[in-house]
């Protein structure tokens, strides 16, 4: 399971976030396909929240996370932002009034307490005015979603909308994320439902 070292552009590596991914062996207890998961989005600094919905449609194989795993290690933060593209649609994730963005990665391990965690990654879209001022935003090109739920389909997660990954251990599948902003989003009443997505 990827276990994410939580960072920052603003703080010290060390109080960075970290990612650990699984092999990809299926697992007894796993969350039922296709899931769907909704939650409300608190932006502390912006002092605003909004609804979010997530449909996972598959998960990621132990073959795509080492594509993944060796993209960035021999080519870097390109070559790993590059295969992520390539990789085929897990899913999508979507707030009102938008457009569904498409997932690339999606992971879950059962924890210890009856419940999962659930690692989601994807490239993220990029304005026009964005990307043609080349602001600093640009070089943090991921979107990284992690949820917590317990065994009655209830938690809670955190969202990076604008990460990058600093490093990735081929070995331990342990990756450091770095977030652009000085703090994640959080996700509050995450749900999971039981109802099939469409």
């Amino acid at each position: 399971m990827l276990r994410i070292v939580r960072s920052s552009r603003h703080v010290l590596p060390m109080a960075a976030g970290v990612i650990a991914l699984c092999s990809g062996i299926a697992l007894a207890g796993t969350v039922a396909l296709p899931a769907r998961f909704s939650a409300v989005v608190f932006d502390t600094e912006a002092g605003r929240s909004a609804p979010l919905d997530i449909s996972i449609t598959r998960w990621s194989t132990s073959e795509e996370v080492e594509r993944l795993s060796s993209a960035f290690n021999d080519q870097g933060p390109d070559g790993l932002l590059r295969m992520l593209q390539q990789a085929p649609r897990v899913g999508f994730w979507r707030t009102p009034g938008s457009l569904a963005s498409d997932l690339r990665f999606a992971q879950q391990k059962p924890d210890e307490n009856g419940g999962w965690r659930v690692m989601l990654m994807t490239d993220r879209h990029m304005g026009f005015g964005e990307l043609a001022s080349l602001t600093p935003s640009t070089q943090y090109p991921l979107t990284v979603i992690e949820l917590h739920v317990d065994s009655h389909g209830e938690g809670t997660g955190t969202i990076w909308p604008a990460a990058r990954i600093n490093y990735w251990d081929p070995k331990t599948q342990l990756v450091v994320v770095d977030n652009y902003t000085l703090q994640p989003l959080q996700l509050m009443g995450v749900r999971l439902d039981p109802r099939p997505t469409a």
